[in-house]
């Protein structure tokens, strides 16, 4: 069996963006599981539900859980690794000597859960988490930028935690809705526009409700994509 499991965030953008109805047609064509863990499913659904401003949303997530395009993950080896992973995250960066807490319990059990499974990848919006699996260097370097101070890598902590994660493949909900667009998913929403216009609208939503990619390379999805035939795709 296939996995692909997800994180909050991930499942976030395409709900904020109304692109939740393709996961079910991307999920056949992938011919495996989407998975979620109960972390994130406490993330996406029980505690938006205690909201105003996010429970529209936690019912849109809960009508695809039930209708069985997500299915909610549950293993006894996930809690002890997730714990294991997250205590070697949230040391491998150091700030003034310090450990800095950068990842979330959602974020560590749904990449645990990936390990167990052997998924074939994770998808994962957050900056920090695919960069501290891919280029912890990059990770450390741009959060110095960020918090205008050095951060530094904790060498034992961050090798073993990547020592279990090397394995691991991510991806962000971008490459999933261009999935979405070059298979014609999308296309009720192009209208009179070009499909450049399509293809710009989708990932700058998604971009602005979270996911992690820069402007830079938008430009250059646009120019690719818009390049190719109809129909045909780059995935």
């Amino acid at each position: 069996m296939k996995y692909l499991v997800f994180d909050t965030g991930s499942i976030i953008s395409f709900a904020m963006n109304n692109l939740l109805f393709s996961l079910k047609d991307l999920k056949t064509r992938f011919g495996g599981e989407f998975i979620i863990t109960e972390a994130v499913h406490q993330e996406l659904v029980e505690h938006p539900m205690q909201t105003k401003r996010f429970k529209f949303e936690a019912l849109q997530v809960l009508k695809v859980i039930k209708e069985g395009t997500i299915t909610v993950y549950k293993n006894e080896q996930l809690g002890p690794l997730t714990q294991d992973l997250l205590s070697k995250a949230n040391a491998s960066c150091l700030a003034h000597h310090h450990p800095m807490q950068i990842v979330s319990l959602g974020e560590i059990e749904a990449l645990a859960a990936t390990i167990i499974l052997k998924g074939e990848a994770l998808v994962v919006d957050e900056r920090t988490t695919r960069l501290l699996v891919e280029d912890p260097a990059a990770l450390a370097l741009h959060m110095s930028k960020k918090l205008h101070t050095t951060v530094k890598l904790d060498q034992a902590a961050l090798g073993s935690f990547r020592s279990q994660t090397k394995d691991v493949k991510i991806i962000r909900s971008t490459e999933l809705a261009l999935i979405a667009y070059e298979k014609g998913l999308l296309d009720p929403f192009l209208g009179d526009y070009p499909r450049s216009t399509l293809i710009e609208a989708f990932l700058w939503g998604l971009k602005l409700n979270g996911c992690a990619i820069s402007e830079e390379e938008i430009l250059r999805l646009i120019a690719t994509e818009t390049a190719l035939p109809t129909g045909k795709s780059t995935s």
